[in-house]
């Protein structure tokens, strides 16, 4: 919804472009998602907004399948902040 009504939707969008670019050269892996409350977007849509972001199709399907854990090398806890 921000993407939406956002009058800076073009920069928002150049610096997520910018971003993959960034990834990309220094070997960090991405995660596409969508995080809005009561909304799911399927595999499809979400590989398609990354293939729009400059992504490769490797890229795009790497970043849609991402499973917690599993693709970092990491284990994953929750945060408690500050």
């Amino acid at each position: 919804n921000f993407l939406y009504n956002s009058k800076e939707r073009g920069r928002v969008i150049g610096r997520m472009m910018q971003n993959v670019i960034l990834c990309r050269k220094f070997k960090v892996k991405m995660v596409i998602g969508c995080f809005a409350n009561g909304r799911s977007l399927d595999n499809k849509t979400l590989q398609s907004f990354g293939r729009f972001l400059s992504m490769t199709g490797k890229e795009a399907r790497d970043a849609v399948s991402f499973k917690k854990g599993k693709n970092f090398g990491v284990k994953f806890e929750k945060w408690g902040g500050l």
